[in-house]
């Protein structure tokens, strides 16, 4: 069997946008099935009348997802998730983020130019958004984008969610981090990116509830402030944070909305309207090119890195543990025909990169040699 040599993992080659939908959607069934009775019942608890005060102000107030509703109807199915982010599946992706790190040092240098440059370009877009909030909101109501933002979040439901449960874990991981070592919580750029994570979702999330182009203005300005303010805290290492969290998903979100909205002369606008007019589109279409440059940049990163490596697919559906042996924990269940590369062997242990479904990034773990067959170039 032949791989393709345009991508890590065999898929064909395809735009950065259209790669990120096929994705998404993949993402998407992945998580409803591994999610179970319990993606059903947020459904179901999203149709349920306004007279159920408690769960409806859970929903309406973007401060709780799914895990937590779980919790607070004393669901057994809050189990399924505890098991989707597990330490062991963040340290997969954390051992792959400081391995692509040591892995190429121009190209991993020339990434953290991007994020330095894109640090400028969204505080500048930020800042004209909040002080052109009022053409904002009238391009909002012209192009009905609450309709928009509704089908988008909708779309994207699954994996806002998995973005936040992701980010909760490596918050209550690095808590507990914290807690053994003596560390002092406020010096851990773990915890405050991976926080500014739950803030982006809360804000994506209150989105498809706008309920006037007022509030989409307002929740669309609110969206860009806080990436900027993530840029503008962790500056060239930004990128790093967010792949060491599993948290990179967060940047391909982020290029979906502010994507969205294509700001819209109007004959009757002033000279210095539409002076702002110009500016604003052309401060928000550099932020767009900057995030694809950014996400571009990784997904080289990442075909560079396993690119050389042997390759191999489960012949059946196995695990991924997280250390050689059967008893260790387990990290991924992965389906018949899932690709991998391997980095070694310990054993008749296979140590593989894969794509975390979760995350969307590659992750690393140990599959015994009887479930995968080598797939010759």
């Amino acid at each position: 069997m032949c791989m393709n040599s345009d991508d890590p993992f065999g898929r064909r080659p395809t735009s950065i946008i259209e790669d990120f939908y096929r994705r998404e959607k993949e993402r998407s069934e992945l998580l409803k099935r591994a999610l179970g009775p319990t993606y059903s019942m947020h459904q179901i608890v999203g149709s349920l009348s306004p007279q159920l005060n408690m769960i409806s102000d859970l929903r309406n107030s973007g401060a709780f997802g799914v895990a937590e509703q779980a919790r607070r109807l004393g669901s057994e199915q809050s189990k399924s998730i505890d098991k989707l982010v597990s330490a062991q599946r963040l340290t997969g992706v954390a051992q792959s983020a400081a391995a692509l790190s040591l892995f190429n040092a121009a190209q991993f240098g020339n990434n953290r130019n991007l994020s330095r440059s894109f640090d400028t370009g969204i505080f500048a877009a930020a800042k004209a958004l909040q002080d052109n909030r009022a053409i904002l909101t009238a391009t909002m109501g012209a192009l009905r984008l609450q309709d928009q933002w509704k089908a988008l979040m909708g779309s994207l439901s699954p994996n806002l969610y998995a973005l936040r449960a992701t980010a909760e874990s490596a918050i209550m991981h690095d808590t507990a981090a914290l807690r053994a070592t003596g560390a002092q919580f406020h010096t851990s750029t773990a915890r405050m990116v991976a926080e500014q994570a739950v803030e982006a979702q809360k804000i994506a999330e209150a989105m498809a509830n706008a309920e006037s182009p007022e509030e989409s203005a307002k929740l669309f300005v609110a969206f860009v402030t806080l990436l900027a303010s993530i840029f503008g805290r962790f500056k060239e290492n930004t990128v790093d944070e967010l792949r060491s969290q599993g948290l990179l998903g967060l940047l391909l979100i982020a290029l979906a909305i502010i994507s969205l909205p294509q700001f819209q002369s109007n004959p009757v606008m002033s000279q210095d309207e539409q002076r702002a007019y110009s500016e604003l589109q052309e401060k928000v279409d550099r932020i767009q090119v900057g995030l694809r440059e950014i996400i571009e940049a990784e997904g080289a990163l990442s075909e560079d890195y396993v690119s050389s490596l042997p390759r191999a697919e489960f012949i059946r559906k196995a695990n991924i543990r997280a250390a050689p042996s059967q008893s260790s924990p387990r990290i991924l269940r992965a389906d018949a025909g899932t690709q991998i590369a391997i980095l070694r062997i310990e054993n008749h242990w296979n140590l593989v990169v894969f794509r975390d479904p979760l995350t969307d990034q590659i992750s690393q773990g140990w599959v015994y040699e009887s479930q995968i067959a080598r797939i010759e170039d």
